[in-house]
């Protein structure tokens, strides 16, 4: 068993790789981008960003979570023989769901492109080759995810690190040739399947080498069955209601203003998605390590107020840098058109992703303890409130009231943060989250004001945008030093494990 040191050790170290398996796919996906959008244009671009969210967010679904939830529980109470039974399960399950989910697509391809998407004709047959495309994709993103949901349950966070930035390098390098060749979307889109492919390979193989109990066999009758049918049904549901607000999220930009209009709402998204990303790396060690302590609560409330922090300090700085240098970041890294349009989007997308990573944590606990029902219940009511809010809107705002419907539908759902707390940790944590806010809220006014004067003083480039940047996060270092943020034991080991490891 390991000691509450080690565990704390474990939790920063793998921390620090999970949020470094993030950072070299954005700094290529950042080259990558603003050439794909110059080669396609801003109308072929916005088919394009719609049909590679599909392939994202459509049937896959994360079904092999319930790896890394047992994987970790097994081998924590010495359970290990029930670990190649719920890999079967899970395995199958997952293939099952993603093969009827693409097959249905695959049916209605041309009823989505026709009546969904309401596409003209000159792109009517490129939708169409899209979503075949991304149903192979999803079938490969399946199995990719089921391996890298088993060396996250294992914690080889370093294995997964490796791999992580080899992918995005191998995909946005492939798509950045592919743009400056001068081919198009089916060849982007075939690209994104190849490499998915290729990837999933090389997650299985490390996977397997180090999960000897690794195990296909179609065993309906195991008893493992039962606990990963109700977990990954709820892990389906509330993925379905999310990947529905996805959907006619974006149909409905297309419908109503045309595909160039999606690429002014979703070039912003992706800002505030990589925000999302970044959060969720950092945090992908918590939930093996939740499932480890789940008998243990002292200390899993330590756990959870520890990496609470992190997190939070975390959402802040990102939401700063991106409300209050957003603007500059998009005319230097697309166009000033870009930065015109798109600007007021992305304060409202950093508002909506940053309140959903604020989330994360306890969607991971309510997870943990066998209720991921609290996170479909949270869904539902997102997609509930924000759709309608959506075709009202559009009207009169245009994709500003999309946006800001999305951001209302998550709002609302606030309020279960409180109530999974009480239920997982035995109370509601109202005191810590005082004692957390009000610091880190003025650590973040101060590094807005400072951005909001340094880009009055300069014009966007992208050294002044970038060195504006690195100035934000020594200010807000300093800020959160002044008023005490981080506890001396939190800062020593923070220090300790960044230098050493």
């Amino acid at each position: 068993m390991r000691t509450a040191s080690s565990r704390e050790t474990s939790l920063i170290t793998n921390t620090i790789f999970s949020l470094l398996s993030w950072f070299l796919p954005i700094i290529i996906g950042f080259v990558a981008t603003p050439l794909i959008v110059g080669k396609l244009g801003n109308r072929d671009y916005g088919l394009y960003a719609i049909l590679l969210g599909f392939i994202s967010y459509s049937f896959t679904f994360g079904i092999g979570r319930v790896l890394t939830k047992y994987i970790a529980e097994f081998r924590a109470s010495g359970e290990n023989e029930r670990i190649g039974e719920v890999v079967s399960a899970t395995f199958w399950f997952s293939l099952a769901i993603a093969l009827v989910g693409v097959s249905l697509v695959a049916i209605a391809a041309k009823l989505i492109v026709a009546d969904v998407l309401s596409l003209p004709p000159d792109q009517t047959r490129i939708g169409e080759i899209g979503l075949y495309l991304a149903c192979a994709a999803i079938i490969a993103t399946m199995l990719s995810q089921i391996f890298q949901f088993i060396l996250q349950g294992l914690h080889r966070f370093r294995n997964f690190l490796i791999l992580t930035n080899i992918a995005g390098v191998l995909l946005n390098a492939g798509n950045i040739v592919l743009a400056i060749s001068g081919f198009g979307i089916v060849a982007l889109l075939t690209w994104n399947f190849i490499a998915i492919f290729i990837m999933a390979g090389a997650f299985g193989l490390d996977a397997l080498r180090h999960l000897p109990e690794f195990s296909l066999r179609l065993n309906l009758r195991s008893k493992e069955w039962p606990a990963v049918l109700r977990y990954g049904s709820n892990i389906i549901l509330y993925q379905l209601f999310g990947n529905v607000l996805l959907a006619f999220e974006r149909g409905w930009i297309v419908r109503k203003f045309g595909p160039e209009s999606a690429t002014f709402y979703i070039i912003p998204m992706t800002l505030a998605i990589y925000l999302h990303g970044i959060i969720s790396s950092s945090i992908l060690v918590i939930f093996p390590l939740v499932n480890e302590l789940l008998t243990e609560r002292e200390r899993l409330i330590g756990l959870y107020e520890k990496a609470t922090k992190m997190m939070i300090a975390l959402i802040f700085f990102l939401s700063v840098i991106l409300i209050f240098g957003g603007k500059a970041l998009l005319y230097v890294w697309i166009s000033p058109e870009m930065a015109e349009k798109s600007y007021p989007i992305l304060v409202v997308h950093t508002l909506t992703f940053a309140l959903i990573a604020s989330m994360m944590i306890v969607w991971q606990l309510a997870e943990g303890f066998r209720r991921p029902v609290f996170n479909s219940i949270a869904t539902f009511v997102s997609m509930a409130v924000a759709i309608p809010l959506m075709i009202v809107s559009a009207e009169r705002w245009n994709i500003a009231g999309i946006a800001a419907s999305r951001l209302i539908g998550v709002v609302v759902t606030l309020p279960l943060l409180f109530i999974i707390e009480k239920f997982c940790l035995g109370s509601t944590r109202s005191r810590f989250w005082v004692g957390i806010l009000w610091k880190i809220g003025i650590a973040s006014a101060v590094t807005a004001a400072g951005l909001t004067g340094y880009f009055y003083l300069f014009e966007p480039k992208y050294v002044i945008v970038f060195i504006g940047f690195a100035l934000a996060g020594i200010l807000f270092l300093l800020a959160l030093a002044a008023t005490g943020f981080f506890t001396t034991d939190e800062r020593d080991m923070i220090w300790k494990i960044v230098f050493k490891r």
